[in-house]
Parts: C-alpha cells; structure tokens; sequence
C-alpha cells in the first residue's frame, strides 16, 4: 500500500478515534471521576474537614469570577471613555426613585441636569438606564433599559439642560425593592455619557403613570440639592 494512502487512513481512524470513543469517555468520565474524588475527600479524615475545603475552594472561585466580571467591566469603562455631556442627578425628593405599577412593571424616575462640555451642539436621541444585578451578590452583572423618547432639543456648546426629567419603563421581576443604577444619555455622536451610580428607592403613592406633575415637581426641585459630577 502506498505510504500517503497509509497515512491517510491513519489520519482519518485517529479523528473516528477522537470523536466517537475518546470525546464521549471523556465527558461521561470526568463529572464521575469527579464526584468520587469529592465524595472520598468529604468523607476521609482530615484535619480540616473536607466540606469545610470544598466550601472554601467554591467561595474562592465565586470570587475569582467576580473579580474577573469586575475587571471586564472596568477595562469597558476606559474604552468609554470620552464624554461629550455631564450628567448630574438631583438629590432630595427629586433623587431617582421608581414605583410600581398595577400589571408587575416598574416605572423609573430621576430628575437631571445635563450640560454640554463640548464645542458643538449635541442632540440626546437615545437615554439608558443601567441597573447592577449581581449574582450571588458578588458576581458582577449589569442589565441596560431604553428610554422610552430622547432629548432632541438642541443642546448648545457650553449650554445646560435643567431640571429635566428621565422616565424608564421596566419589565416584570427586574427590580423589588432599592437598586443601584446609573443614567446614560447616548448623543448624536455615539458617546455614552453616564452619571454616577445612584441608589433608587422605590416609593408608591405617584398618581400620574407617565410623569410628576408639574406642583409636585416644583416642591421636589426647591428642595432637590445637586448630586456631585461624576468622576
């Protein structure tokens, strides 16, 4: 038999090998082999005993993972990191909250200062609110809602939008009771311009669905200190 014909068969019983005899073996026998070493290390005598290093061992890579999650976020947030625009939220009664509403969904709330720092007008077609989810309270994880309209005035070089209100309708089982979130206005030239992150507290008792009335959010802005700019 020629030697490239020989090797050619070799090559091809080396691949039925791996995908049909050695790939299958090994995902069945590695969770078994597996779950015997963890049982015989939890049942065999130690100093320690070995639930309490199995604990240990899972605890330390939940925190491993979460500083992972930590560090992407934070090498996203310096590739971010131009901004056109600051975004500052009011404080007081007019500080960021959401309410309940009757079908399980949640309406967001915050009232914003938003000043243009750059040399040319800026539009704000698109807001983002941006809620921390962690899991397991430890493992980074960060989930983003549209507002439901943008800003399309005109935001002139230097100039400042006051007291402007943002609206953020949620989804059923997103939010219970407070959460940490931040604000995001995208403007027309793509830049993510974010405030700081803010604790929303939940209240009840908003009697308009869509926004504050305007006596109600007089009263909050008179007493609504500004929120410092975000670093």
């Amino acid at each position: 038999m020629p030697p490239r014909v020989l090797e050619e068969l070799k090559s091809f019983g080396k691949r039925l090998l791996d995908a049909y005899i050695l790939t299958p073996l090994l995902a069945v026998l590695t969770p078994v082999a597996l779950w015997t070493f963890a049982r015989d290390f939890v049942t065999s005598p130690h100093t320690v005993p070995g639930w309490t290093m199995l604990v240990a061992s899972a605890l330390a890579a939940i925190l491993l993972v979460s500083l992972g999650f930590h560090v992407v976020h934070w090498r996203r947030e310096r590739r971010r990191g131009r901004r056109n625009l600051t975004v500052v939220a009011h404080g007081g009664l007019a500080a960021p909250r959401w309410q309940a509403l009757p079908k399980g969904e949640a309406m967001a709330l915050g009232v914003f200062e938003i000043t243009n720092i750059k040399s040319a007008d800026i539009t704000i077609p698109k807001t983002i609110l941006e809620i921390s989810c962690p899991w397991f309270g430890v493992i980074a994880r960060r989930r983003s809602f549209p507002g439901p309209v943008g800003i399309y005035d005109v935001l002139e070089a230097g100039s400042t939008l006051r007291n402007h209100q943002l609206r953020f309708d949620l989804p059923p089982g997103v939010v219970d009771g407070s959460f940490r979130g931040r604000v995001a206005c995208v403007d027309n030239f793509g830049a993510h311009n974010w405030n700081s992150w803010e604790t929303w507290e939940r209240v009840e008792g908003w009697s308009c669905p869509g926004s504050v009335d305007g006596e109600l959010l007089s009263r909050m802005l008179t007493a609504a200190p500004l929120r410092g700019i975000p670093r």
